[in-house]
């Protein structure tokens, strides 16, 4: 009988044990599932502004002073003046941390320097092993080469970060690209033309977008119940060791929290590591709150007590 009352609580302990290593599994699977949602809308990102001059749909093109439109816009808004002609050549000034241009080799530009991305087609001078970019007798390092690829549509494009290119002072023709930009309606910036367009309707994105969210519902609907599970039969074998509620209680809410920032946490690090773009890490909320579901569920159990 006493080997039997030994072996009860191992057997649940060794649940328990299954039940917390499948919800570090499915947390993983959640996140893996949210970096190939990222990479996609990442790459789709990149692809429609190789498609369109690298211009965002929120583009148009008025009259103002750089330095002025900047500090009104929020973070991620670009500014363009073209330089040439054809529109080939264009001065450009951002208000982040870096850009976000599709580059095939090479990076974006940095804040506070003054520097060049270029089409594989555009002619360059080379110095000691480094590239340049001339424009009015003055070089501008080559930092990045524009485009998905060497033969991409961008491969005649010279983008150049150098606010000297931009008036200081007065008014002229630039190009805003923010998701501010409709709310330029004050009648000192009257819209010449709204450059932002799409080169064709998505249909695909947001279908994907939709299937990703409801498997990561799903996932987290079983993260929860596996959660209730692991609290349930934890809660049982201390019971069975004789300690307090209040104690089970608060090792458990202690191990489940540190299992999921743990886990995402080691996630975070490996995307900071390996991956180099945005990850919509706010998609693993449901899983969290979900879990705090299953706990919460458990902690009326200890209060009803466990039979």
């Amino acid at each position: 009988m006493n080997l039997m009352w030994c072996y009860i609580p191992w057997k649940i302990h060794d649940m328990a044990k299954k039940n917390l290593l499948k919800i570090i599994s499915l947390i993983l699977l959640v996140y893996m599932l949210i970096v190939v949602l990222s990479l996609y809308k990442y790459k789709q990102n990149k692809l429609y502004l190789e498609a369109n001059n690298l211009y965002t749909k929120n583009a148009i093109k008025t009259r103002g002073n750089y330095s002025k439109v900047l500090n009104e816009m929020s973070t991620n808004s670009k500014v363009f003046k073209e330089l040439s002609k054809e529109g080939r050549i264009r001065a450009f000034e951002f208000k982040g941390n870096r850009s976000d241009f599709p580059v095939y080799s090479g990076r974006n530009f940095k804040k506070d320097e003054r520097k060049a991305l270029v089409g594989s087609s555009v002619p360059l001078v080379e110095l000691h092993g480094v590239r340049y970019f001339s424009y009015n007798e003055k070089l501008y390092e080559v930092v990045g080469y524009l485009g998905s690829s060497k033969n991409s549509i961008l491969s005649e494009e010279v983008i150049i970060k150098d606010t000297a290119l931009f008036s200081k002072d007065k008014n002229e023709n630039i190009i805003i690209d923010s998701p501010d930009s409709a709310s330029v309606s004050d009648p000192k910036y009257k819209i010449i033309n709204n450059l932002g367009r799409r080169s064709n309707i998505d249909y695909i994105t947001p279908l994907i977008t939709y299937m990703v969210m409801l498997s990561i519902g799903f996932i987290s609907f079983i993260i929860g119940v596996l959660s209730w599970l692991y609290s349930k039969t934890y809660t049982e074998v201390m019971f069975l060791k004789g300690k307090a509620p209040k104690k089970i209680w608060i090792a458990l809410l202690f191990k489940v929290i540190l299992v999921f920032i743990a886990t995402n946490v080691f996630c975070i690090a490996l995307s900071r590591l390996f991956v180099k773009f945005s990850i919509e890490l706010y998609l693993l909320l449901p899983s969290m709150f979900i879990i705090i579901i299953g706990l919460v569920t458990t902690s009326h159990l200890l209060k009803r007590g466990i039979k």
